[in-house]
């Protein structure tokens, strides 16, 4: 059986502005901000992302984007009402839930770079590298890149 609980019209209020920010707002998760727009080998990392997301001629697809997004799909619907619930329940700012649900993706999308099964890089890419070539990760800036921004709707 459900538990009521009274609140204030204070507490009310106060929980209709919260609610009233997430309509306003959204989380933007991937290769977002200043980190994603420096440059490595004169490509923005933003752009190396999306190489190695879809392939190119040169580079085999590595999806590790759509991997951590189509692998925790569950995972993230779950956190998304277990956020909402603590916005609606006053337990929590809606300004909070986005940062809490961002860092969730940023994380899941980091462990995609990190642990996916990618196929290798090139002889040519790891003797480029000086031997270095781990798929995705063998400079880290593009793992450091990934982050998230709250965006107005």
């Amino acid at each position: 059986m459900a538990q009521v609980k009274w609140v204030s019209r204070k507490q009310l209020d106060k929980i209709e502005k919260e609610l009233d920010y997430l309509k306003k707002h959204t989380v933007w998760v991937g290769f977002v901000g200043g980190e994603a727009d420096k440059k490595v080998d004169g490509v923005a990392i933003y752009m190396y992302a999306n190489f190695n997301e879809y392939g190119t001629s040169n580079i085999p697809s590595r999806p590790f984007f759509r991997t951590a997004l189509n692998n925790n799909r569950k995972y993230i619907k779950e956190q998304l009402k277990e956020l909402l619930g603590k916005v609606a329940t006053g337990k929590m700012t809606g300004e909070n839930a986005l940062k809490s649900i961002g860092l969730e993706v940023q994380g899941l999308i980091q462990d995609s770079i990190k642990n996916g099964n990618w196929e290798s890089n090139a002889s040519s890419t790891i003797r480029a590298k000086n031997g270095r070539g781990q798929p995705l990760i063998d400079t880290g800036s593009m793992l450091r890149a990934v982050s998230f921004e709250i965006r107005r709707k």
